[in-house]
């Protein structure tokens, strides 16, 4: 019992969320595939946690940060009180856990952040890079072995595209996940001598990166490999270190590896039915018998088409919310139109735009979307004051994940509203922070 009080510290429990973060998804997604659940696993366990933090860190917060989460979480209460009020007034009681969820889910990024400054640095907490490494590797194993044994879930449930999740819902969320810790399984490779096993693991995510069948983790992938390879040659070159040059030859083999295989793959499926024929090599050349004529490129008329094309059609949601938003009162524009819609008496869930930005202004108005954005910003000041006095730059790794947090926000959603990706971001900025106020930091190396 005392070796169990010794590890079960506060580092050591937070440590264990972000481990456990694939198992709750699949306790999520199976929850959903077989029992249909409205009241999920993850939203219940990721809830109990956000308000375990914020406790904590109104413990462990010196007066004057005490003092500063209190009116913000006191703003934001106030918020929600006033959204969940007007909710009521126009739809009732009807869909009001829907509402709840989707102030939840649309807050647990800057609430958790908040809770979670002083609490790291009470405790100095350093999340090594291996530990977001070996959580991107439990999601790419359960893709992988779900897949192998034939239990895999569809990424796209009308069946019209291919791809599976593993035993995963949300492929948008799985996507963004692999995306976002995939710098932190790359550059691992690059910076260390390569072994067996992570060879295996490299070749397993890029695996799961083509089977999931969206486009989000596979430019990404490309991406990531472009930027390494590019670091490889400068560094190379400013600090005379002649092996990077080989890695980054070896990186550009890969590359090509990947791209003559894509075609043969469920994301390479569904970006030819987009963008045509765009890859060497596809499915019909292992065929016998009479094959296809090959689809030529996809010529579109204009930037609106392409567009469309590349988020999936998303910008038609945005167009109808958009409409919504500016044509409803003043109180929609303050405190949002919602999560939920009346179409002709019919009230029903909101089909968000998965366009974050878009969502979160949308859905919680503009109020809300400052009460977002602020602990954001605030963070964002402090952290680059930081950086100029220490005179400190930050790895590629957190650097890509940042940007690439930007971008699929706007691209493919599923980000800043999604406590299971948001976590990872609040986790990097922490660790960003924590390699710019010390001397050694792990994600800085």
């Amino acid at each position: 019992m005392e070796k169990l009080k010794e590890k079960l510290t506060v580092p050591n429990i937070i440590i264990l969320f972000i481990l456990l973060q694939p198992i709750i998804d699949i306790i999520t997604g199976l929850s959903i595939q077989y029992a249909n659940a409205t009241i999920t696993f993850g939203i219940v366990i990721r809830t109990i946690f956000m308000i375990f933090l914020v406790i904590l860190g109104l413990i462990k917060a010196d007066k004057k940060y005490t003092m500063g989460m209190c009116i913000y979480y006191g703003f934001l209460c106030i918020y929600m009180l006033v959204f969940l009020v007007n909710a009521y007034m126009e739809n009732g009681i009807n869909l009001m856990f829907v509402q709840v969820k989707g102030l939840i889910k649309n807050f647990y990024l800057p609430i958790i952040l908040v809770a979670l400054i002083p609490i790291f640095k009470e405790y100095k907490i350093n999340i090594d890079r291996k530990i977001l490494a070996t959580t991107l590797m439990l999601y790419v194993l359960t893709i992988f072995i779900a897949n192998i044994c034939g239990i895999a879930f569809l990424t796209y449930k009308a069946g019209d595209k291919a791809g599976t999740v593993g035993l995963f819902y949300s492929a948008n969320e799985i996507g963004a996940i692999l995306c976002l810790l995939s710098p932190f399984l790359v550059v691992d490779l690059v910076k260390e001598k390569l072994t067996w096993i992570k060879g295996i693991y490299a070749l397993l995510f890029v695996y799961a990166v083509l089977q999931l069948g969206t486009k989000v983790p596979y430019f990404g992938l490309i991406i990531l490999i472009l930027t390494v390879m590019f670091v490889c040659i400068v560094k190379g070159k400013t600090k005379k270190m002649k092996h990077l040059y080989k890695k980054a030859g070896i990186l550009f083999g890969f590359l090509i590896v990947v791209y003559l295989l894509t075609g043969i793959t469920p994301v390479g499926e569904n970006l030819a039915k987009i963008y045509g024929d765009v890859f060497p090599i596809t499915k019909q050349d292992f065929q016998f018998g009479k094959k296809q004529e090959p689809s030529k490129l996809t010529e579109f008329k204009n930037f609106e088409e392409l567009k469309t094309a590349s988020v999936s059609g998303r910008n038609d949601f945005l167009k109808a919310n958009k409409e919504k938003f500016y044509s409803g009162d003043i109180s929609h524009k303050l405190f949002g139109i919602g999560f939920v819609e009346n179409e002709n008496g019919k009230i029903q869930e909101l089909k968000l735009t998965e366009m974050d930005y878009y969502d979160i202004l949308f859905c919680n108005g503009i109020i809300g979307t400052i009460l977002f954005a602020l602990p954001i910003l605030i963070f964002a000041i402090v952290f680059m004051r930081y950086s100029i006095i220490n005179k400190r730059v930050l790895g590629i790794e957190p650097v890509y994940s940042i940007v690439m947090i930007a971008v699929v926000a706007l691209l493919a959603g599923h980000v800043f509203v999604s406590p299971a990706v948001s976590i990872y971001i609040v986790i990097i900025l922490l660790q960003c922070n924590f390699a710019i106020r010390n001397d050694k930091g792990e994600i800085e190396q």
